[in-house]
This record gives structure tokens, C-alpha cells and sequence, in this order.
């Protein structure tokens, strides 16, 4: 009787265990799939991060061409009016 119960626990817990490496062994699996996609996710982040920064520098530089070009323009128009 004392040698069934010890069977049974030993079978209990070698059956824990290989449940217990099945579960491990899935969140693995999942983590390596979640950092793939993440991977890509952080690519796909970088790329429009990227887009954006050169839209933002394009519109700075057209902005100040424009403020540049208007004041040259103002200065211009005040030297005339003040020469006449």
C-alpha cells in the first residue's frame, strides 16, 4: 500500500512536470510569435516616423522660404516708400 501511494505521487508528479514544460514550452512559442510581429510592427512604426519627419522638415524649410521671401518683400516695399 505504502509503495502504490509513492507510485501514484511520483506518476502525479512527472505528469505536473510534463505539464508544466508543455506550458512553458507554449508561452515560448508565443512570446518568439509576438516579438516577430512586433519586429515588423516597430519597422512598419519606423518607416512612418521617418515620413512624417521628412513631411515636418519639407513644410519647415517651405515656411521659412516663405517667411524669408515676405519679409525681403516687406523690407523692399519700406526702402521704396522711404526713397520716394
Amino acid at each position: 500500500m505504502i509503495k502504490k501511494r509513492y507510485t501514484n505521487a511520483n506518476y502525479y508528479l512527472l505528469e505536473s512536470l510534463t505539464l508544466k514544460k508543455i506550458t512553458i514550452v507554449a508561452i515560448m512559442f508565443s512570446l518568439f510569435v509576438i516579438a516577430g510581429c512586433s519586429s515588423q510592427n516597430k519597422q512598419d512604426m519606423k518607416q512612418g516616423l521617418t515620413e512624417i519627419g521628412h513631411a515636418t522638415r519639407d513644410a519647415t524649410t517651405a515656411t521659412g522660404h516663405f517667411f524669408r521671401d515676405t519679409t525681403k518683400d516687406v523690407i523692399e516695399n519700406v526702402k521704396d516708400a522711404t526713397n520716394n
